[in-house]
């Protein structure tokens, strides 16, 4: 069962030997075999054959919902040996690293803990407006990705019609940026979490639709089309989540907030852009 605020989240993070968001796991209740396509300081990406790629890292970030949370030892055994190119297979009771068909590593752990990353309830006007003018007047400032600006804010303005203007603002924001998720992508990341936090089914499944239309027609980058592809399923960072869930219960959002705006240079910034600006439909 999904943990009901931050605090009993960080504590389950802390006791837990590994945790993974219930939207990546597999019917076997593992992560699909894949080959490792990116490293990084604090983690890793894995490419399946089929399917988006999914994330390993440790308890040091809140998890991912394309993510894997595993011990921090283990981790860095991980990133200390892992190569592009190598094989990955993780099951429910741990991971195994191959390269060119021989072991370079085996972690075992416990079978992970699944979490349900998808926001179980639908926020009032209040909690709404709450939550946006918590947003607005963060301290210091939202700092997204894209430079302010007259065509910034036309998307945005876009994004909350329906029809052709969204599409154009989709088209527009898809793939715009820097870096594995580019900005413009975490802030459709973040709208289509907000209309669902808003309970606007049918809005969200409009822009469901919108969405998949300018994926056919315009690309992005493999780790955007997967959190998008999760986000469309429901599911959402487990920061984002953690302060949509402050706001339903009322408590300060001073720490949630901090904590959804800690993802990447400005992902978090980005996907709170998106947020509030599904709040302010």
């Amino acid at each position: 069962m999904l943990q009901s605020s931050a605090s009993s989240r960080q504590a389950a993070a802390q006791a837990a030997r590994a945790r993974v968001s219930s939207a990546v796991v597999t019917p076997g209740g593992g992560l699909p075999a894949g080959a490792v396509i990116q490293v990084f300081a604090h983690g890793l990406n894995v490419q399946p054959e089929r399917g988006h790629l999914f994330y390993v890292g440790g308890f040091d970030r809140p998890l991912s919902c394309i993510g894997l949370q595993i011990p921090q030892g283990q981790l860095g055994r991980l990133l200390e040996a892992a190569r592009i190119g190598d094989a990955v297979s993780i099951g429910t009771r741990g991971l195994s690293l191959a390269r060119a068909g021989r072991p370079v590593l085996r972690l075992a752990w416990e079978e992970p803990e699944r979490v349900d990353l998808s926001f179980a309830h639908v926020l009032s006007p209040e909690q709404l407006s709450r939550a946006a003018r918590a947003i607005r007047e963060a301290d210091p400032g939202l700092s997204p990705g894209l430079a302010p600006g007259r065509d910034l804010e036309r998307a945005l303005r876009g994004l909350q019609s329906e029809g052709p203007a969204q599409e154009a603002a989709a088209f527009w924001l898809l793939g715009r940026g820097l870096g594995l998720t580019p900005s413009g992508d975490d802030i459709l990341s973040g709208f289509g979490a907000g209309l669902l936090a808003a309970g606007e089914r049918g809005a969200f499944a409009s822009f469901s639709k919108t969405l998949e239309s300018v994926l056919s027609r315009r690309s992005t980058t493999a780790v955007s089309e997967a959190y998008l592809s999760v986000m469309l399923s429901g599911s959402l960072n487990e920061g984002m989540l953690a302060f949509l869930e402050a706001a339903y219960a009322g408590a300060d959002l001073g720490a949630p907030l901090a904590r959804a705006r800690d993802y990447g240079h400005s992902s978090g910034d980005d996907m709170l852009l998106g947020l509030c600006t599904a709040f302010e439909r």
